[in-house]
């Protein structure tokens, strides 16, 4: 591989991990990602997340890409659940290094 393509290459994942390629266009999530939703539910609708965190109030976060009905890309979402795995927000869009709140909530 050249130089110049392993380039193009390196900076098109970068481009696809910070989520600048998301569509813009995008619908929202579906309605079983809304507060109050199980994370079981969540994740068949969505899929496994990519990365998971936790606050130090016990929030977790979750990160997941998907592609959506009706959407010609894919959009990011990050979902924060309590402790018994429920759903407290959802942050559309959400970039890499975006600083999401401590108690999960918009």
């Amino acid at each position: 591989m050249s130089r110049r393509r392993a380039r193009g290459a390196a900076l098109l994942a970068v481009l696809l991990v910070a989520g600048c390629v998301a569509d813009r266009g995008a619908p929202p999530p579906p309605p079983q990602v809304a507060p109050g939703a199980a994370r079981a539910t969540v994740e068949d609708e969505l899929g496994a997340p990519l990365a998971e965190w936790d606050t130090p109030r016990g929030v977790h976060y979750c990160r997941y890409v998907a592609r959506l009905t009706g959407a010609t890309g894919y959009a990011k979402l990050v979902v924060s659940y309590d402790d018994a795995g429920h759903v407290i927000g959802v942050f559309e869009g959400a970039g890499l290094f975006e600083r999401l709140p401590e108690d999960g909530r918009r």
